[in-house]
């Protein structure tokens, strides 16, 4: 499937799409859960998540949060930089809200816009997406500053085998 954020695409292959979908949040015990996006960076405009990280024992869950901590990530995140010969790269990061339609809080955003401005990263734009019911949040962020929103229902996404 390919997300139009302005003049920037966003292309999500049906596997990792399928893995974060395998943790919504469809019943009361389940946590939100969350990992990073990996993927291509193509040309300014035009990237490709191929690959998401999946929460780990040591990540910290709970009904309404989800707290990156295991270094499970950034290993996974390493291996297939090099396995890629440094072409696939850490492009964000995703996890689940216990809602219909998700609403990213203040704490989403404040992350997201302290990733791109204190980590070295080998793009300038960097992504978030939030995983709910019935739909998707997505922000794209870019080292200028510009941030860009999307919220979408599943019906309105093109076919996962795009």
């Amino acid at each position: 499937m390919i997300i139009s954020l302005g003049d920037t695409y966003l292309k999500i292959l049906p596997k990792a799409f399928h893995k974060m979908q395998d943790y919504i949040q469809d019943n009361n015990s389940k946590e939100e859960a969350g990992g990073i996006m990996l993927g291509y960076y193509i040309d300014a405009n035009n990237f490709i998540i191929i690959e998401v990280t999946l929460p780990d024992q040591q990540d910290k869950q709970s009904r309404y949060g989800f707290w990156r901590t295991s270094i499970i990530h950034q290993r996974f995140l390493n291996k297939l930089f090099k396995k890629s010969k440094g072409k696939s790269i850490y492009l964000g990061e995703w996890h689940t809200h216990p809602e219909d339609i998700p609403t990213p809080s203040h704490l989403d955003r404040k992350s997201i816009v302290e990733q791109i401005r204190k980590s070295k990263l080998n793009s300038d734009t960097i992504f978030t997406l939030i995983m709910a019911r019935k739909g998707l949040h997505l922000s794209m962020v870019k080292k200028d500053g510009a941030i860009f929103d999307k919220q979408l229902k599943f019906e309105e996404l093109s076919s996962p085998l795009d």
